[in-house]
């Protein structure tokens, strides 16, 4: 969107939240529409979020702050989305934002369970029998690896974020990726304490490498950018001390736990720039898919005989702006299946980008009557003795086509017995 006041956006797209935020509440009621404002709205409570953690007070209650102005953000960017202008990397970026702060929340109150709920009694008896070292330490191993868990999955969101904006500029991407990295690190910086023997994890820790991302996206030369890799640079020594700590003093003891939340507030207390794709899009790349078959009758399945097969995937390079593919799918056993055909692209550098779009078709699969009419036609396969001569009258004889084997002499071999070959129809096509 475009406002004569472009510059009131320039606090939150360097990080300059608190300044920001001010400037949104008096702007987002001097605009001309309600989309308009529940758009700036939604900026003023980003700025909000995100100075938050930053605030003097109680560090838990900030990060809840933050969460909460974030959530109000979501939900006027919900609200301020049209069919021309949905806003879907924004709201998934905000979504993404108010979930780090909550993943870092609930790692602060399982770095704070160690003292509230010390291990019972039992504990080291219970380590002891199981062979598990963590178990002396109650309560706060089982939090841990949850809050773990919690940052690989915020790690994996971000990564198909990244897949999803195609259209990005380079500096936007490389946003994404650091953020990654980030949620990423504090996993590592868990599963030192709680699993030890997690690949790299030991003592000689040498964290991501953060010049191979940003060269390999060209994003990493603007000052935005650079405040983040200074951060997790910052975020990268203390997960190095932590490894260090974790290989002389074991299990987690309250030297390990004030490391981890100091690698916490390393990562939140910094003012995060918005990438410039929250804002503005470079360019735009649509791509529509057009089925075959169809319908006849929107909505009704599409009735097809053929064999079962698996599912398939084609690369295709378009020509002028086109591009066609044709798939062969099977279905083992008649009836309803929905069929779902998924476009996505990939660049130069062989990375995949979920661009889309996704359509499903519905598919009756009917049994082949062809198939079915062979089979019932196919001669069945009689005992050759059932025919043998009878010496009664009005006996039936074989019926025709079947031979009848001529009397045997004594002390001679009888003949071999001709056997019928089970019959078998070529599938159709073939």
């Amino acid at each position: 969107m475009t406002f004569n006041g472009f510059s009131y956006f320039c606090g939150l797209r360097y990080g300059h939240h608190s300044l920001a935020a001010g400037m949104y509440g008096v702007l987002s009621w001097r605009v001309c529409s309600d989309q308009q404002h529940f758009w700036v709205s939604a900026l003023g409570e980003v700025s909000h979020g995100e100075a938050s953690p930053a605030a003097s007070g109680d560090r838990a209650d900030n990060l809840t702050a933050a969460n909460t102005h974030l959530h109000r953000a979501l939900s006027a960017l919900k609200a301020a989305s049209t069919a021309n202008q949905p806003m879907t990397f924004c709201q998934e970026y905000v979504r993404l934002r108010a979930e780090t702060f909550m993943c870092h929340a609930q790692l602060l109150h399982a770095c704070l369970s160690l003292r509230t709920a010390p291990p019972p009694a039992i504990a080291a008896s219970l380590a002891t029998s199981t062979r598990d070292d963590l178990l002396r330490c109650g309560r706060v191993s089982q939090q841990l690896a949850k809050s773990a868990r919690d940052f690989n999955s915020l790690a994996s969101q971000y990564g198909s974020l990244y897949q999803s904006v195609f259209d990005a500029d380079p500096q936007t991407l490389c946003n994404i990726a650091l953020l990654q990295q980030g949620a990423l690190l504090v996993a590592q910086g868990i599963e030192i304490i709680t699993r030890p023997s997690a690949g790299q994890l030991t003592e000689d820790y040498t964290g991501p490498d953060l010049t191979t991302i940003t060269s390999k996206l060209g994003g990493g030369e603007t000052v935005e950018t650079q405040s983040i890799i200074t951060t997790l640079e910052e975020a990268t020594n203390m997960v190095r001390r932590l490894a260090q700590v974790s290989c002389e003093v074991k299990p987690v003891r309250e030297q390990h736990l004030q490391l981890l939340q100091g690698i916490s507030q390393v990562l939140t207390s910094i003012p995060l720039p918005y990438p410039r794709f929250f804002f503005q899009t470079l360019q735009k790349t649509t791509i529509t898919l057009a089925l075959l078959p169809q319908p006849r009758t929107p909505g009704d399945p599409i009735s097809v005989q053929i064999e079962p097969n698996e599912m398939l995937t084609q690369t295709v390079e378009p020509h002028n702006d086109f591009f066609a593919a044709q798939f062969l799918l099977g279905f083992p056993v008649p009836g309803l299946y929905q069929v779902s055909v998924d476009t996505s692209v990939t660049d130069d550098s062989d990375d995949a980008w979920q661009t889309g779009p996704r359509h499903t078709l519905t598919v009756k699969s009917q049994e082949d009557p062809a198939s079915k009419a062979s089979v019932s036609q196919a001669p069945r396969q009689v005992p050759p003795s059932q025919y043998a001569p009878s010496s009664s009258q009005g006996a039936p004889g074989p019926p025709p086509g079947v031979s009848v084997l001529p009397p045997v002499p004594p002390g001679t071999n009888p003949p071999p017995v001709p056997q019928i070959s089970q019959f078998n129809m070529p599938r159709p096509g073939h």
